[in-house]
């Protein structure tokens, strides 16, 4: 995990960045939240706002209970990053696109590291077929469509709604997993309550 003192954006950016694009074998969750509180003590761009933070820290650990659970890991870590009040500080993990969008971003700071993450010169991938997604109410929908990728060239289109991908719910970067060159089959609805229709978009790594 990285936290820099560059600029605000950066100040304000927590990555989780570790060997293979996963948390370190065999960490556990206490080890992991841990981790996030020192990261944050230690460098967090306006240390006299921490004031309240231990006792942040203590409640929302209290309230977690089992932290090697993932699903209480990531809402621990989430409550406790929120409560700071900052713009862009989050935990940012591997099984979501903005990870490997923000590393892109911040890729010169951190070209040493990302060459351990990615060998053997630190080229930052993963494979998709080019869209952002938001979900609304529940429902999630296609929010952008990256110009010239496999979706925009299937004539995929923002607005969207995804029902599945092979027949199975969409994992942003699950879904496409193991697949570059392959052609997975997207389920939209163009409409709502529309009838649903059957894309066939190619895997790419982006």
């Amino acid at each position: 995990m990285i936290i820099s003192r560059k600029a605000p954006l950066y100040a304000a950016l927590l990555l989780v960045l570790t060997f293979g694009g996963t948390e370190a074998q065999g960490a556990s969750g206490k080890a992991v939240f841990d981790r996030t509180v020192a990261i944050v003590k230690e460098n967090f761009y306006r240390p006299a706002e921490l004031g309240g933070f231990d006792a942040d820290v203590t409640a929302v650990r209290a309230a977690a209970g089992n932290l090697d659970d993932k699903a209480a890991l990531d809402g621990a870590i989430g409550r406790l990053l929120a409560g700071l009040k900052t713009s862009h500080t989050a935990r940012y993990t591997s099984d979501r696109v903005d990870y490997y969008e923000l590393i892109d971003v911040f890729r010169y700071n951190y070209r040493q590291r990302l060459r351990q993450l990615y060998p053997p010169e630190g080229e930052i991938t993963y494979e998709g077929i080019g869209i952002a997604t938001r979900r609304i109410g529940g429902t999630l929908f296609v929010s952008d469509v990256y110009h010239g990728g496999p979706a925009a060239r299937a004539n995929v289109k923002a607005g969207d709604e995804i029902v599945a991908v092979d027949r199975a719910p969409f994992d942003e970067i699950g879904s496409f997993k193991d697949k570059t060159g392959e052609e997975v089959a997207l389920t939209l609805r163009r409409k709502a309550d529309g009838p649903e229709m059957t894309i066939r978009v190619r895997v790419e790594k982006l």
